[in-house]
């Protein structure tokens, strides 16, 4: 019985380090010329509902764009266009003391019973789970570049601004090298 509730512990253990691992994947034209792009403007996705997330996105982006050698400028004169959709979802987790046991099935885990868990109280918490999508248009050939997704879990403010920075870094690190001019 020791056994099992060892191996139990270590599935769970496992669940939740994978649970909460931010995912990140990119896609580019492997035939667009990168070297040709030197400057881009933002144009409407589907921002952050929260005004805060916005401006953290949208920092993140831009640092990360200055970086790879990219000056922002007007629309109308910008080699790229660039938009982003941030996709909240929320999830609600049950604590370990639920007494209906609805996050085991409705069966006490190993070492309960129907007064206790077995395991511990663990409080109920909400936490938000979100997408991240950044999107490159070439202006002149009215295309789609570049595209990257982030995804992840977030559990309070300060765990979404350095989520979205994380996220943001991981994105452009798998950005097209190009050259960028010294000076």
């Amino acid at each position: 019985m020791r056994e099992f509730r060892t191996a139990a512990a270590i599935v769970l253990l496992l669940i939740s380090t994978f649970g909460f691992a931010q995912k990140v994947s990119v896609e580019y034209d492997k035939t667009a010329d990168f070297s040709q792009y030197k400057s881009y403007a933002w144009v409407k996705g589907q921002d952050a509902q929260r005004p805060g997330v916005h401006l953290a996105i949208v920092g993140a982006v831009e640092y990360a764009l200055e970086q790879q050698g990219l000056s922002k400028t007007e629309e109308d004169k910008a080699d790229l266009l660039i938009r982003y959709f941030a996709k909240p979802d929320m999830e609600f987790n049950v604590g370990a003391s639920d007494p209906t046991y609805s996050a085991s099935g409705g069966i006490p885990l190993p070492g309960g019973t129907p007064w206790t868990s077995g395991v511990g109280p663990a409080p109920s918490s909400a936490s938000r789970k979100g997408t991240l999508v950044v999107e490159m248009f070439d202006r002149a050939h009215h295309r789609q570049v570049w595209r990257s997704t982030g995804s992840g879990t977030l559990k309070s403010n300060k765990d979404t601004l350095d989520k979205i920075d994380s996220a943001v870094q991981k994105m452009f690190a798998k950005f097209p090298k190009r050259e960028v001019p010294a000076g």
